[in-house]
This record gives C-alpha cells, sequence and structure tokens, in this order.
C-alpha cells in the first residue's frame, strides 16, 4: 500500500468503514510506518474531541437510514458497501428494545395521572352537591317559618279585626233594635253601647298582644333560622375549602407522576442512546 492509497483510506479507517480486507493492509501498513501512526492517532484524537464536545445533528435511527439508503445505491451501481458502524448498530437496538418498556412506563404514569385528576374533580362536585343541598334544606326551613309565622299573624289580625267589627256592628245594632220594646231596656241601652265599646276596645286590645307576641315569636324564630343558615354555609365553606386543598394535592401528585413517568421513559430511552459498543 502506498502513501497515496493509505492517506486516501485514513478518514473511513478512523469511521470504521473499511471491508475486512482493506483494514487488514492499512493496518499492516500503519505497523511499518511509525509517521502514518501517529497522522492516524492524531486524526482519531481530532475526531474523538469534536464527538464530545458537539450534539450530533442527526439521531442513531435517522444516522443508520442514511447508511442504509447509501448502501443501496452503492450495490445497485455495483461498488463495495459500507460498514456501519458497530456501535451505531448497537445503540439503535438497544433504543429499539427499550422504546415498547418505555411508552408502556409512560401510559401506566398517564393513566395515573387520569385516575388522579377525575378523582380530584368527582370530589369537588360531590362535595360542592352536598354542601348546596345541606344549605338550601337550611333556606328552605327558613322560608317556611317565615310562611307560617306570616300567615298565624295575619290569621290573628283578621280575627281580631271581625270579632270587632262584630260587636261594634251586629252586637250594637242588636241592642239598638232591643230598646223601643220597653223603656227598661231603652233606658239602658246607652250603658250597653258603652260596654259593647269597651268590649270591643278590650278585644282589639287582645289580639293586639296577641299578634305582637306572634311576631316577636316569628322575628326570633327567624333570627334562628338566619343564624343556624349562616353556620351552615360556614361549615360548608369550610368544608369546600378543605376539599378544594386536597383536590390541588391530587392534581400535584397527578402532575409529579406523569412528570416522574415520562423522565423514566427517558432514562429507558437514554440507557439506549449510551448502549455499550459490540463490534462484530
Amino acid at each position: 500500500m502506498t502513501h497515496q492509497d493509505f492517506f486516501k483510506l485514513v478518514p473511513d479507517y478512523v469511521d470504521d468503514l473499511l471491508d475486512e480486507s482493506a483494514k487488514k493492509a492499512f493496518e499492516a501498513h500503519l505497523e511499518s510506518c511509525p509517521q502514518c501512526r501517529s497522522a492516524v492517532a492524531s486524526l482519531q484524537a481530532m475526531r474523538q474531541s469534536l464527538r464530545q464536545r458537539s450534539k450530533p445533528v442527526l439521531s442513531d435511527e435517522a444516522r443508520l437510514r442514511l447508511y442504509e439508503t447509501f448502501n443501496e445505491e452503492r450495490q445497485r451501481r455495483g461498488e463495495s458497501l459500507l460498514r456501519i458502524p458497530a456501535d451505531l448498530l448497537a445503540r439503535v437496538k438497544a433504543k429499539a428494545a427499550a422504546t415498547p418498556e418505555a411508552a408502556k412506563l409512560a401510559a401506566t404514569g398517564g393513566k395515573e395521572a387520569s385516575v388522579l385528576a377525575a378523582s380530584s374533580g368527582l370530589d369537588i362536585a360531590r362535595t360542592t352537591g352536598q354542601s348546596s343541598k345541606q344549605v338550601g334544606r337550611k333556606m328552605k326551613k327558613g322560608a317556611e317559618h317565615t310562611v307560617h309565622h306570616a300567615a298565624e299573624i295575619a290569621k290573628e289580625i283578621g280575627k281580631t279585626m271581625a270579632d270587632v267589627g262584630r260587636m261594634t256592628t251586629v252586637d250594637s245594632f242588636e241592642i239598638i233594635q232591643e230598646a223601643p220594646q220597653n223603656k227598661r231596656k231603652a233606658i239602658l241601652t246607652p250603658a250597653k253601647l258603652m260596654g259593647q265599646g269597651v268590649k270591643a276596645g278590650m278585644r282589639m286590645m287582645t289580639g293586639a298582644a296577641k299578634t305582637a307576641a306572634k311576631s316577636m315569636k316569628g322575628g326570633a324564630v327567624m333570627t334562628r333560622d338566619a343564624a343556624e343558615t349562616m353556620a351552615t354555609g360556614m361549615k360548608e365553606s369550610a368544608r369546600m375549602g378543605k376539599t378544594m386543598a386536597e383536590s390541588a394535592d391530587k392534581l400535584k401528585q397527578a402532575g409529579r407522576t406523569l412528570s416522574q413517568s415520562v423522565k423514566e421513559a427517558g432514562r429507558i430511552l437514554n440507557d439506549g442512546d449510551e448502549a455499550p459498543t459490540n463490534k462484530a
């Protein structure tokens, strides 16, 4: 092998692209020529330094496809095939084996995260419904009490006015009608009418007192209902706050689960990228 032939093959040798016969001839020349050994060593060191400092533009799979495309074209032209680097084949093979495991891990993490997120939403919806029901029940009870006491007050007022009206009209008219029948009743008529007026006044006072008592009782009940409704609202608000906090924790956990599964899947794929070289 001449020096001219040798230097043409240096790049392919450094990239491990020579076939076995060319590689043996090349290495035989290296053993007999210190100058060429130094040149190859320098090129290998420079290539190694560049690999360490620069990130590959193409993925291993893309590089392998390029090799396969070039070899198909060279085979069609009847030329010798390029030798695909063994470390590249090892990395692609390792990644292909790791991809299903990584996908399965990511899918499992995504499923767990979805379950946690769905559980969080269900907790919020359930608590909201229960809290609304509790507060609504208290408000309904208060409204029923209000209507009941309002009806009682209206009933008492109506009864009082009816009694007073009867005393001042019907009963008084009967007294007046009896007056012409005899002198004794005529003499007593003014006193009876006065007594009827007093009786009507007393009934008015009694009705007013009962109405006031019912109003006070209704006010106390309504005040109590309002206090109970407010207390229930505060209690359910606290319950809602607790549920929201727990749901936030579940969502955070879902995020951590998903992130961890993706990270673990990435680690598995990276392990495939860094598979050791087994030269064929």
